[in-house]
This record gives structure tokens, C-alpha cells and sequence, in this order.
């Protein structure tokens, strides 16, 4: 820290997207954009959070519905849209190192 002031001497992370993501999630994101582009979008979507990356088990039924509902809410170009800057930063993420103390919450 000492050596460049002004640097970033660590990262605190709010609700990223995975920073390091399973490789089976990167391997489902590509399949899952196409499908958010066709008229089965928001099952596509709604199939997709129900993936074991997303939510716990123990997590209160109710609101894991409200969350999705929401989600599945918007509209289509913004689902398919995000999902693939959410992808292009998982991928590019996969590659960079950094060297700091992060906190992911």
C-alpha cells in the first residue's frame, strides 16, 4: 500500500457476479443467453435461478419467489442483455489476478 499511494489496497465486493464462477456456470450462460433472446425467455429465465447457484436451501420459500418473480419481470432485451455482460465479465474475470485482500458479501 505504501509503495502507490492513491492505489486500491483492498476490494469490498456487494452482490457481485461470481468472481471466480464454476466452470459448469460459464458453461451454462451461453445456452441460457439464447434462450432469454427466444419467445420461452422468461422459462428460460425462471429455470435458470432455479439452478443450485442462486439460492440455499434453507432459504425462506416465499421470498425466493418474490426474487424470482421480480427477476423474471423485466423485460426481455434487459434479461438477455445483462446476462451477457454478466458472462463477458465471468469470463474475463476467470483470467485476472489481483493481488489485494477482497471481501465478497
Amino acid at each position: 500500500m505504501g509503495t502507490r499511494p492513491g492505489a486500491a489496497g483492498a476490494l469490498v465486493l456487494v452482490d457481485p457476479a461470481p468472481v471466480a464462477p464454476p466452470p459448469e456456470l460459464l458453461d451454462t450462460v451461453a445456452g441460457v443467453i439464447e434462450g432469454l433472446k427466444g419467445p420461452a425467455y422468461r422459462d428460460v429465465a425462471k429455470e435458470f435461478l432455479a439452478a443450485p447457484f442462486f439460492f440455499l436451501e434453507s432459504d425462506d420459500k416465499e421470498v425466493r419467489s418474490f426474487v424470482v418473480d421480480v427477476m423474471t419481470s423485466a423485460p426481455q432485451r434487459v434479461m438477455w442483455s445483462c446476462m451477457e455482460g454478466i458472462g463477458a465479465f465471468a469470463q474475463r474475470a476467470a483470467d485476472v489476478h489481483v493481488d489485494l485482500p477482497a471481501l465478497d458479501i
